[in-house]
């Protein structure tokens, strides 16, 4: 397992939050300058709005969606629709509530239990990565539940479900990509200020793989997003060529990411199993390198 999968030790659980913010005492007054809500309000409304721009209205405009009568739409898309923010909200409300939850008993100056702790810190580790990967698939999926039912409903080509399932995958990687690193701003910030104690070491074998893999994802959503606009506007072909085009891409795009983190945990074993043996106070590690491999 990666060193971000571990749960910090007794003594670290414990002395998380015990670091004061802006001077509070143990009645947890400091936690008050941490403004939750508003954290995560802004960027969802932003990105929200942002998503019905360059994901909606593209596909809205490019498969000729309000020709299909408001009946079709209104038992198809809809429906889809409604699913997908209620998966949203409740995966979001399941991965949050530690975080909040510890922020408010900290507020009260009540104690936070050991496994609340480790959760709330995990999460803001883990967070942005979950938040692109979900977002994307929530947006796959509904395009191609909405594809298929437009097949069985209008007669809708197969190839045709496969090209707005794919556009949809593209464009929502893409904006993923910015909710991401706009997350991982949020939870670092919150990190910083709530779980302050503890060694560098400790915090950099936590969190490195997770931010090498989120590095690596908003390359790749950069490479897929100069590659749409460049064979859109430069590339002289059709616009169906052009949706074809990105039905391709699309699935290169998710095997190399895969490929791409399979081939990381390899490259990185050796460095996280030394992390591990640094980290775990005097308990052996097996086959754990030196520290002359590592620097090779």
């Amino acid at each position: 397992m990666p060193a971000t999968d571990e749960l910090p030790s007794n003594d670290a659980g414990r002395s998380f939050f015990e670091a004061r913010l802006t001077g509070g005492g143990t009645s947890g007054g400091g936690f008050s300058g941490v403004p939750f809500k508003r954290m995560f309000l802004v960027p969802a409304l932003v990105l929200g709005l942002a998503e019905l721009i360059f994901i909606a209205y593209p596909l809205w405009i490019a498969f000729d969606l309000s020709g299909l009568g408001s009946d079709t739409l209104l038992r198809t898309a809809v429906p889809v629709a409604i699913g997908a923010v209620v998966v949203w909200l409740a995966s979001i409300t399941a991965w949050v509530m530690p975080l909040w939850s510890a922020v408010l008993a900290r507020r009260r100056g009540e104690r936070v239990h050991k496994e609340l702790t480790a959760r709330a810190y995990r999460i803001t580790i883990n967070g942005p990565i979950r938040v692109l990967l979900l977002r994307t698939g929530l947006w796959s999926g509904a395009a191609v539940l909405t594809g298929m039912f437009l097949h069985v409903f209008r007669d809708w080509p197969i190839e045709r479900v496969a090209e707005i399932t794919a556009l949809a995958s593209v464009h929502a990687y893409i904006l993923g990509c910015a909710r991401a690193v706009w997350c991982a701003q949020i939870l670092g910030e919150m990190r910083a200020r709530l779980f302050a104690a503890g060694s560098p070491l400790k915090r950099f074998a936590d969190s490195h793989f997770r931010r090498f893999m989120l590095v690596s994802m908003i390359v790749a959503g950069g490479v897929l997003a100069a590659q749409a606009a460049f064979a859109y506007y430069f590339v002289p072909i059709t616009f169906g060529q052009y949706l074809q085009f990105e039905t391709y891409v699309a699935v290169a795009g998710l095997f190399g990411v895969v490929l791409w983190v399979v081939l990381a945990r390899v490259i990185t074993r050796g460095l996280r199993r030394y992390l591990a043996a640094a980290v775990s106070r005097g308990e052996a590690v097996e086959n754990a390198p030196a520290a002359a491999v590592i620097y090779r």
